[in-house]
């Protein structure tokens, strides 16, 4: 199919095949050594709530790919330039330009507090475990995904395209994200296909298209969940509800200047512009926002929720 394969298709003939690999950019390795562990990290950064800043970083900001990694060979971040799809990034632009988000001021997560802008969450949520008020039965949508469908669905594409640079740039680890895998989503059973998680009616013709399709992720890919923020600043933290050992995958849109991606620990941080993609391992790894950030920046980040894996699911096929 053309490069713009899903644009002028209904959604029940997406058509999800591998992309064929494209040429790969050279990709420059770095082995870092951290001075802290990671609890004496966030016993600096993370308990007392700080706003990160230039004064963390050890490395220069890379201008071009590059692969960071521990002496003990741990994949921390994968900073790729100019890789993603121009018409699956286009469409995904298109989107959170349109999006209704909501308040940081709002937010009940520490990490936001003070921060300008606002953030919104597709896909799954994780309400699996004890200690919610409501606690589901199964996976839902999050009520942005239902509300802003036209929207949330402009970035499956996005997605889709993620997974294939994870299969391209780091194959061993895509493998092991596959369906069935304790890092990858789980699959549905027979008696929950009908019911969807409250999804608009045309996600339901999307999926009884597809007879397979039959597990907690977004379309074409194998992440549960998608943030989106705009013009936010994170002070440090880890995403500790993302799976233990999936990493997450980041793209940026707009015109802005600043707010890089820093992980304070490593002593690294990344500026994700037109076309780049970040992939780092955000549930282990302090990261936060560098300031100021000026103009208008967008950031959509796709992970999957360690609650949709091996603590959320009693069995897995």
């Amino acid at each position: 199919m053309a490069k713009d394969e899903f644009e002028d298709l209904p959604e029940s003939e997406w058509v999800w095949l591998p992309k064929e690999p494209r040429p790969k950019v050279p990709v420059e390795e770095v082995e870092i050594h951290p001075e802290l562990t990671r609890k004496e990290a966030e016993a600096k950064w993370e308990k007392p709530n700080l706003r990160l800043d230039r004064k963390c970083l050890k490395y220069p900001i890379p201008e071009e790919s590059t692969f960071y990694r521990t002496p003990d060979g741990k994949a921390k971040i994968l900073f790729l330039k100019g890789v993603l799809d121009p018409n699956y990034y286009r469409k995904a632009h298109d989107g959170v330009q349109q999006i209704k988000y909501k308040p940081a001021k709002n937010s009940q997560r520490k990490c936001l507090k003070g921060s300008p802008g606002g953030d919104i969450l597709f896909g799954y949520n994780d309400k699996l475990i004890a200690g919610y008020r409501k606690r589901q039965q199964h996976p839902e949508w999050t009520a942005p995904s239902v509300k802003q469908f036209p929207q949330f669905r402009k970035l499956w594409t996005l997605c889709y395209d993620m997974e294939a640079l994870l299969r391209q740039y780091i194959s061993g680890y895509w493998k092991s994200r596959e369906i069935g895998d304790r890092f990858g989503p789980a699959l549905r059973g027979e008696k929950e296909r009908n019911k969807f998680f409250k999804a608009p009616a045309g996600y339901k013709e999307f999926v009884e298209h597809f007879d397979d399709w039959l597990f907690y992720s977004i379309p074409g890919s194998n992440f549960s969940t998608i943030t989106v923020n705009h013009n936010t600043i994170f002070r440090a933290h880890k995403d500790a509800r993302n799976a233990n050992g999936a990493l997450s995958c980041m793209a940026c849109f707009g015109t802005f200047d600043g707010g890089e991606l820093c992980f304070p620990r490593l002593g690294v941080a990344v500026n994700a512009q037109k076309l780049d993609l970040v992939v780092c391992d955000c549930p282990r790894e302090l990261h936060g926002t560098l300031t100021p950030v000026l103009g208008n920046r967008y950031s959509v980040v796709a992970y999957t929720k360690e609650a949709l894996t091996s603590a959320g699911i009693s069995k897995k096929s």
